[in-house]
């Protein structure tokens, strides 16, 4: 008989798709096309309310951040020549997704493919009108006045539209993986797996 963990109970796998998934935001790609959305969704639904559904997104969230500011991100945060740890815009940033798990924790406790879509469309929703809105009040490109609001989503909208695209296409892919491992009975262990007689 082999004694193993329950692939339900198995935080694992949820650590191996979700860094996956985070390494493709430092490989080359489509602006604004990026796993962060769906991982956040997937950590929310997989892991439900507890300590790791937030510190895994963010760990991984804020390594490649960090390493994208003061690699090819570097040309466009100009006012410093030292290490770049944190920004303003972060703020809004990390909030977003604090507010995505949130949402996926509850929404999708029982995950189906139209109700992954319709929450990962939602997400985007949010993100956009929320980081859009940091980036009216924190910089001086648009005037503080609720034209100038609407300047500022207006011009974001090109990206918005790819950016929905990415992220339902990397929920799903997250998703589908997921039930796919977990239906398939695959299991993975820091114990090593013994066999009793």
């Amino acid at each position: 008989m082999k004694t193993n963990t329950s692939m339900n109970n198995n935080w694992l796998w949820v650590v191996i798709l979700t860094v996956g998934a985070m390494l493709t935001r430092v490989l080359p790609h489509p602006p604004n096309v990026t796993p962060m959305t769906a991982i956040c969704l997937f950590s929310g639904m997989a892991l439900g309310l507890r300590l790791l559904t937030f510190v895994l997104p963010f760990v991984v969230l804020y390594a490649s951040d960090f390493l994208i500011n003061n690699t090819i991100g570097r040309a466009f945060i100009t006012d410093t020549s030292e290490v770049i740890w944190w920004t303003d815009f972060m703020n809004w940033t990390y909030g977003s997704y604090f507010l995505i798990i949130l949402i996926s924790a509850f929404v999708l406790k029982h995950a189906k493919t139209q109700s992954v879509v319709l929450t990962a469309l939602g997400s985007s929703v949010l993100f956009f009108l929320l980081t859009n809105f940091s980036s009216w009040i924190g910089y001086s490109f648009y005037p503080k006045s609720f034209a100038g609001l609407l300047m500022c989503y207006e011009a974001g909208l090109p990206f918005f539209r790819i950016s929905i695209i990415g992220d339902i296409a990397f929920a799903l892919i997250l998703f589908w993986s997921y039930r796919w491992i977990t239906s398939s009975h695959h299991t993975l262990s820091l114990a090593p797996v013994r066999d009793q007689k």
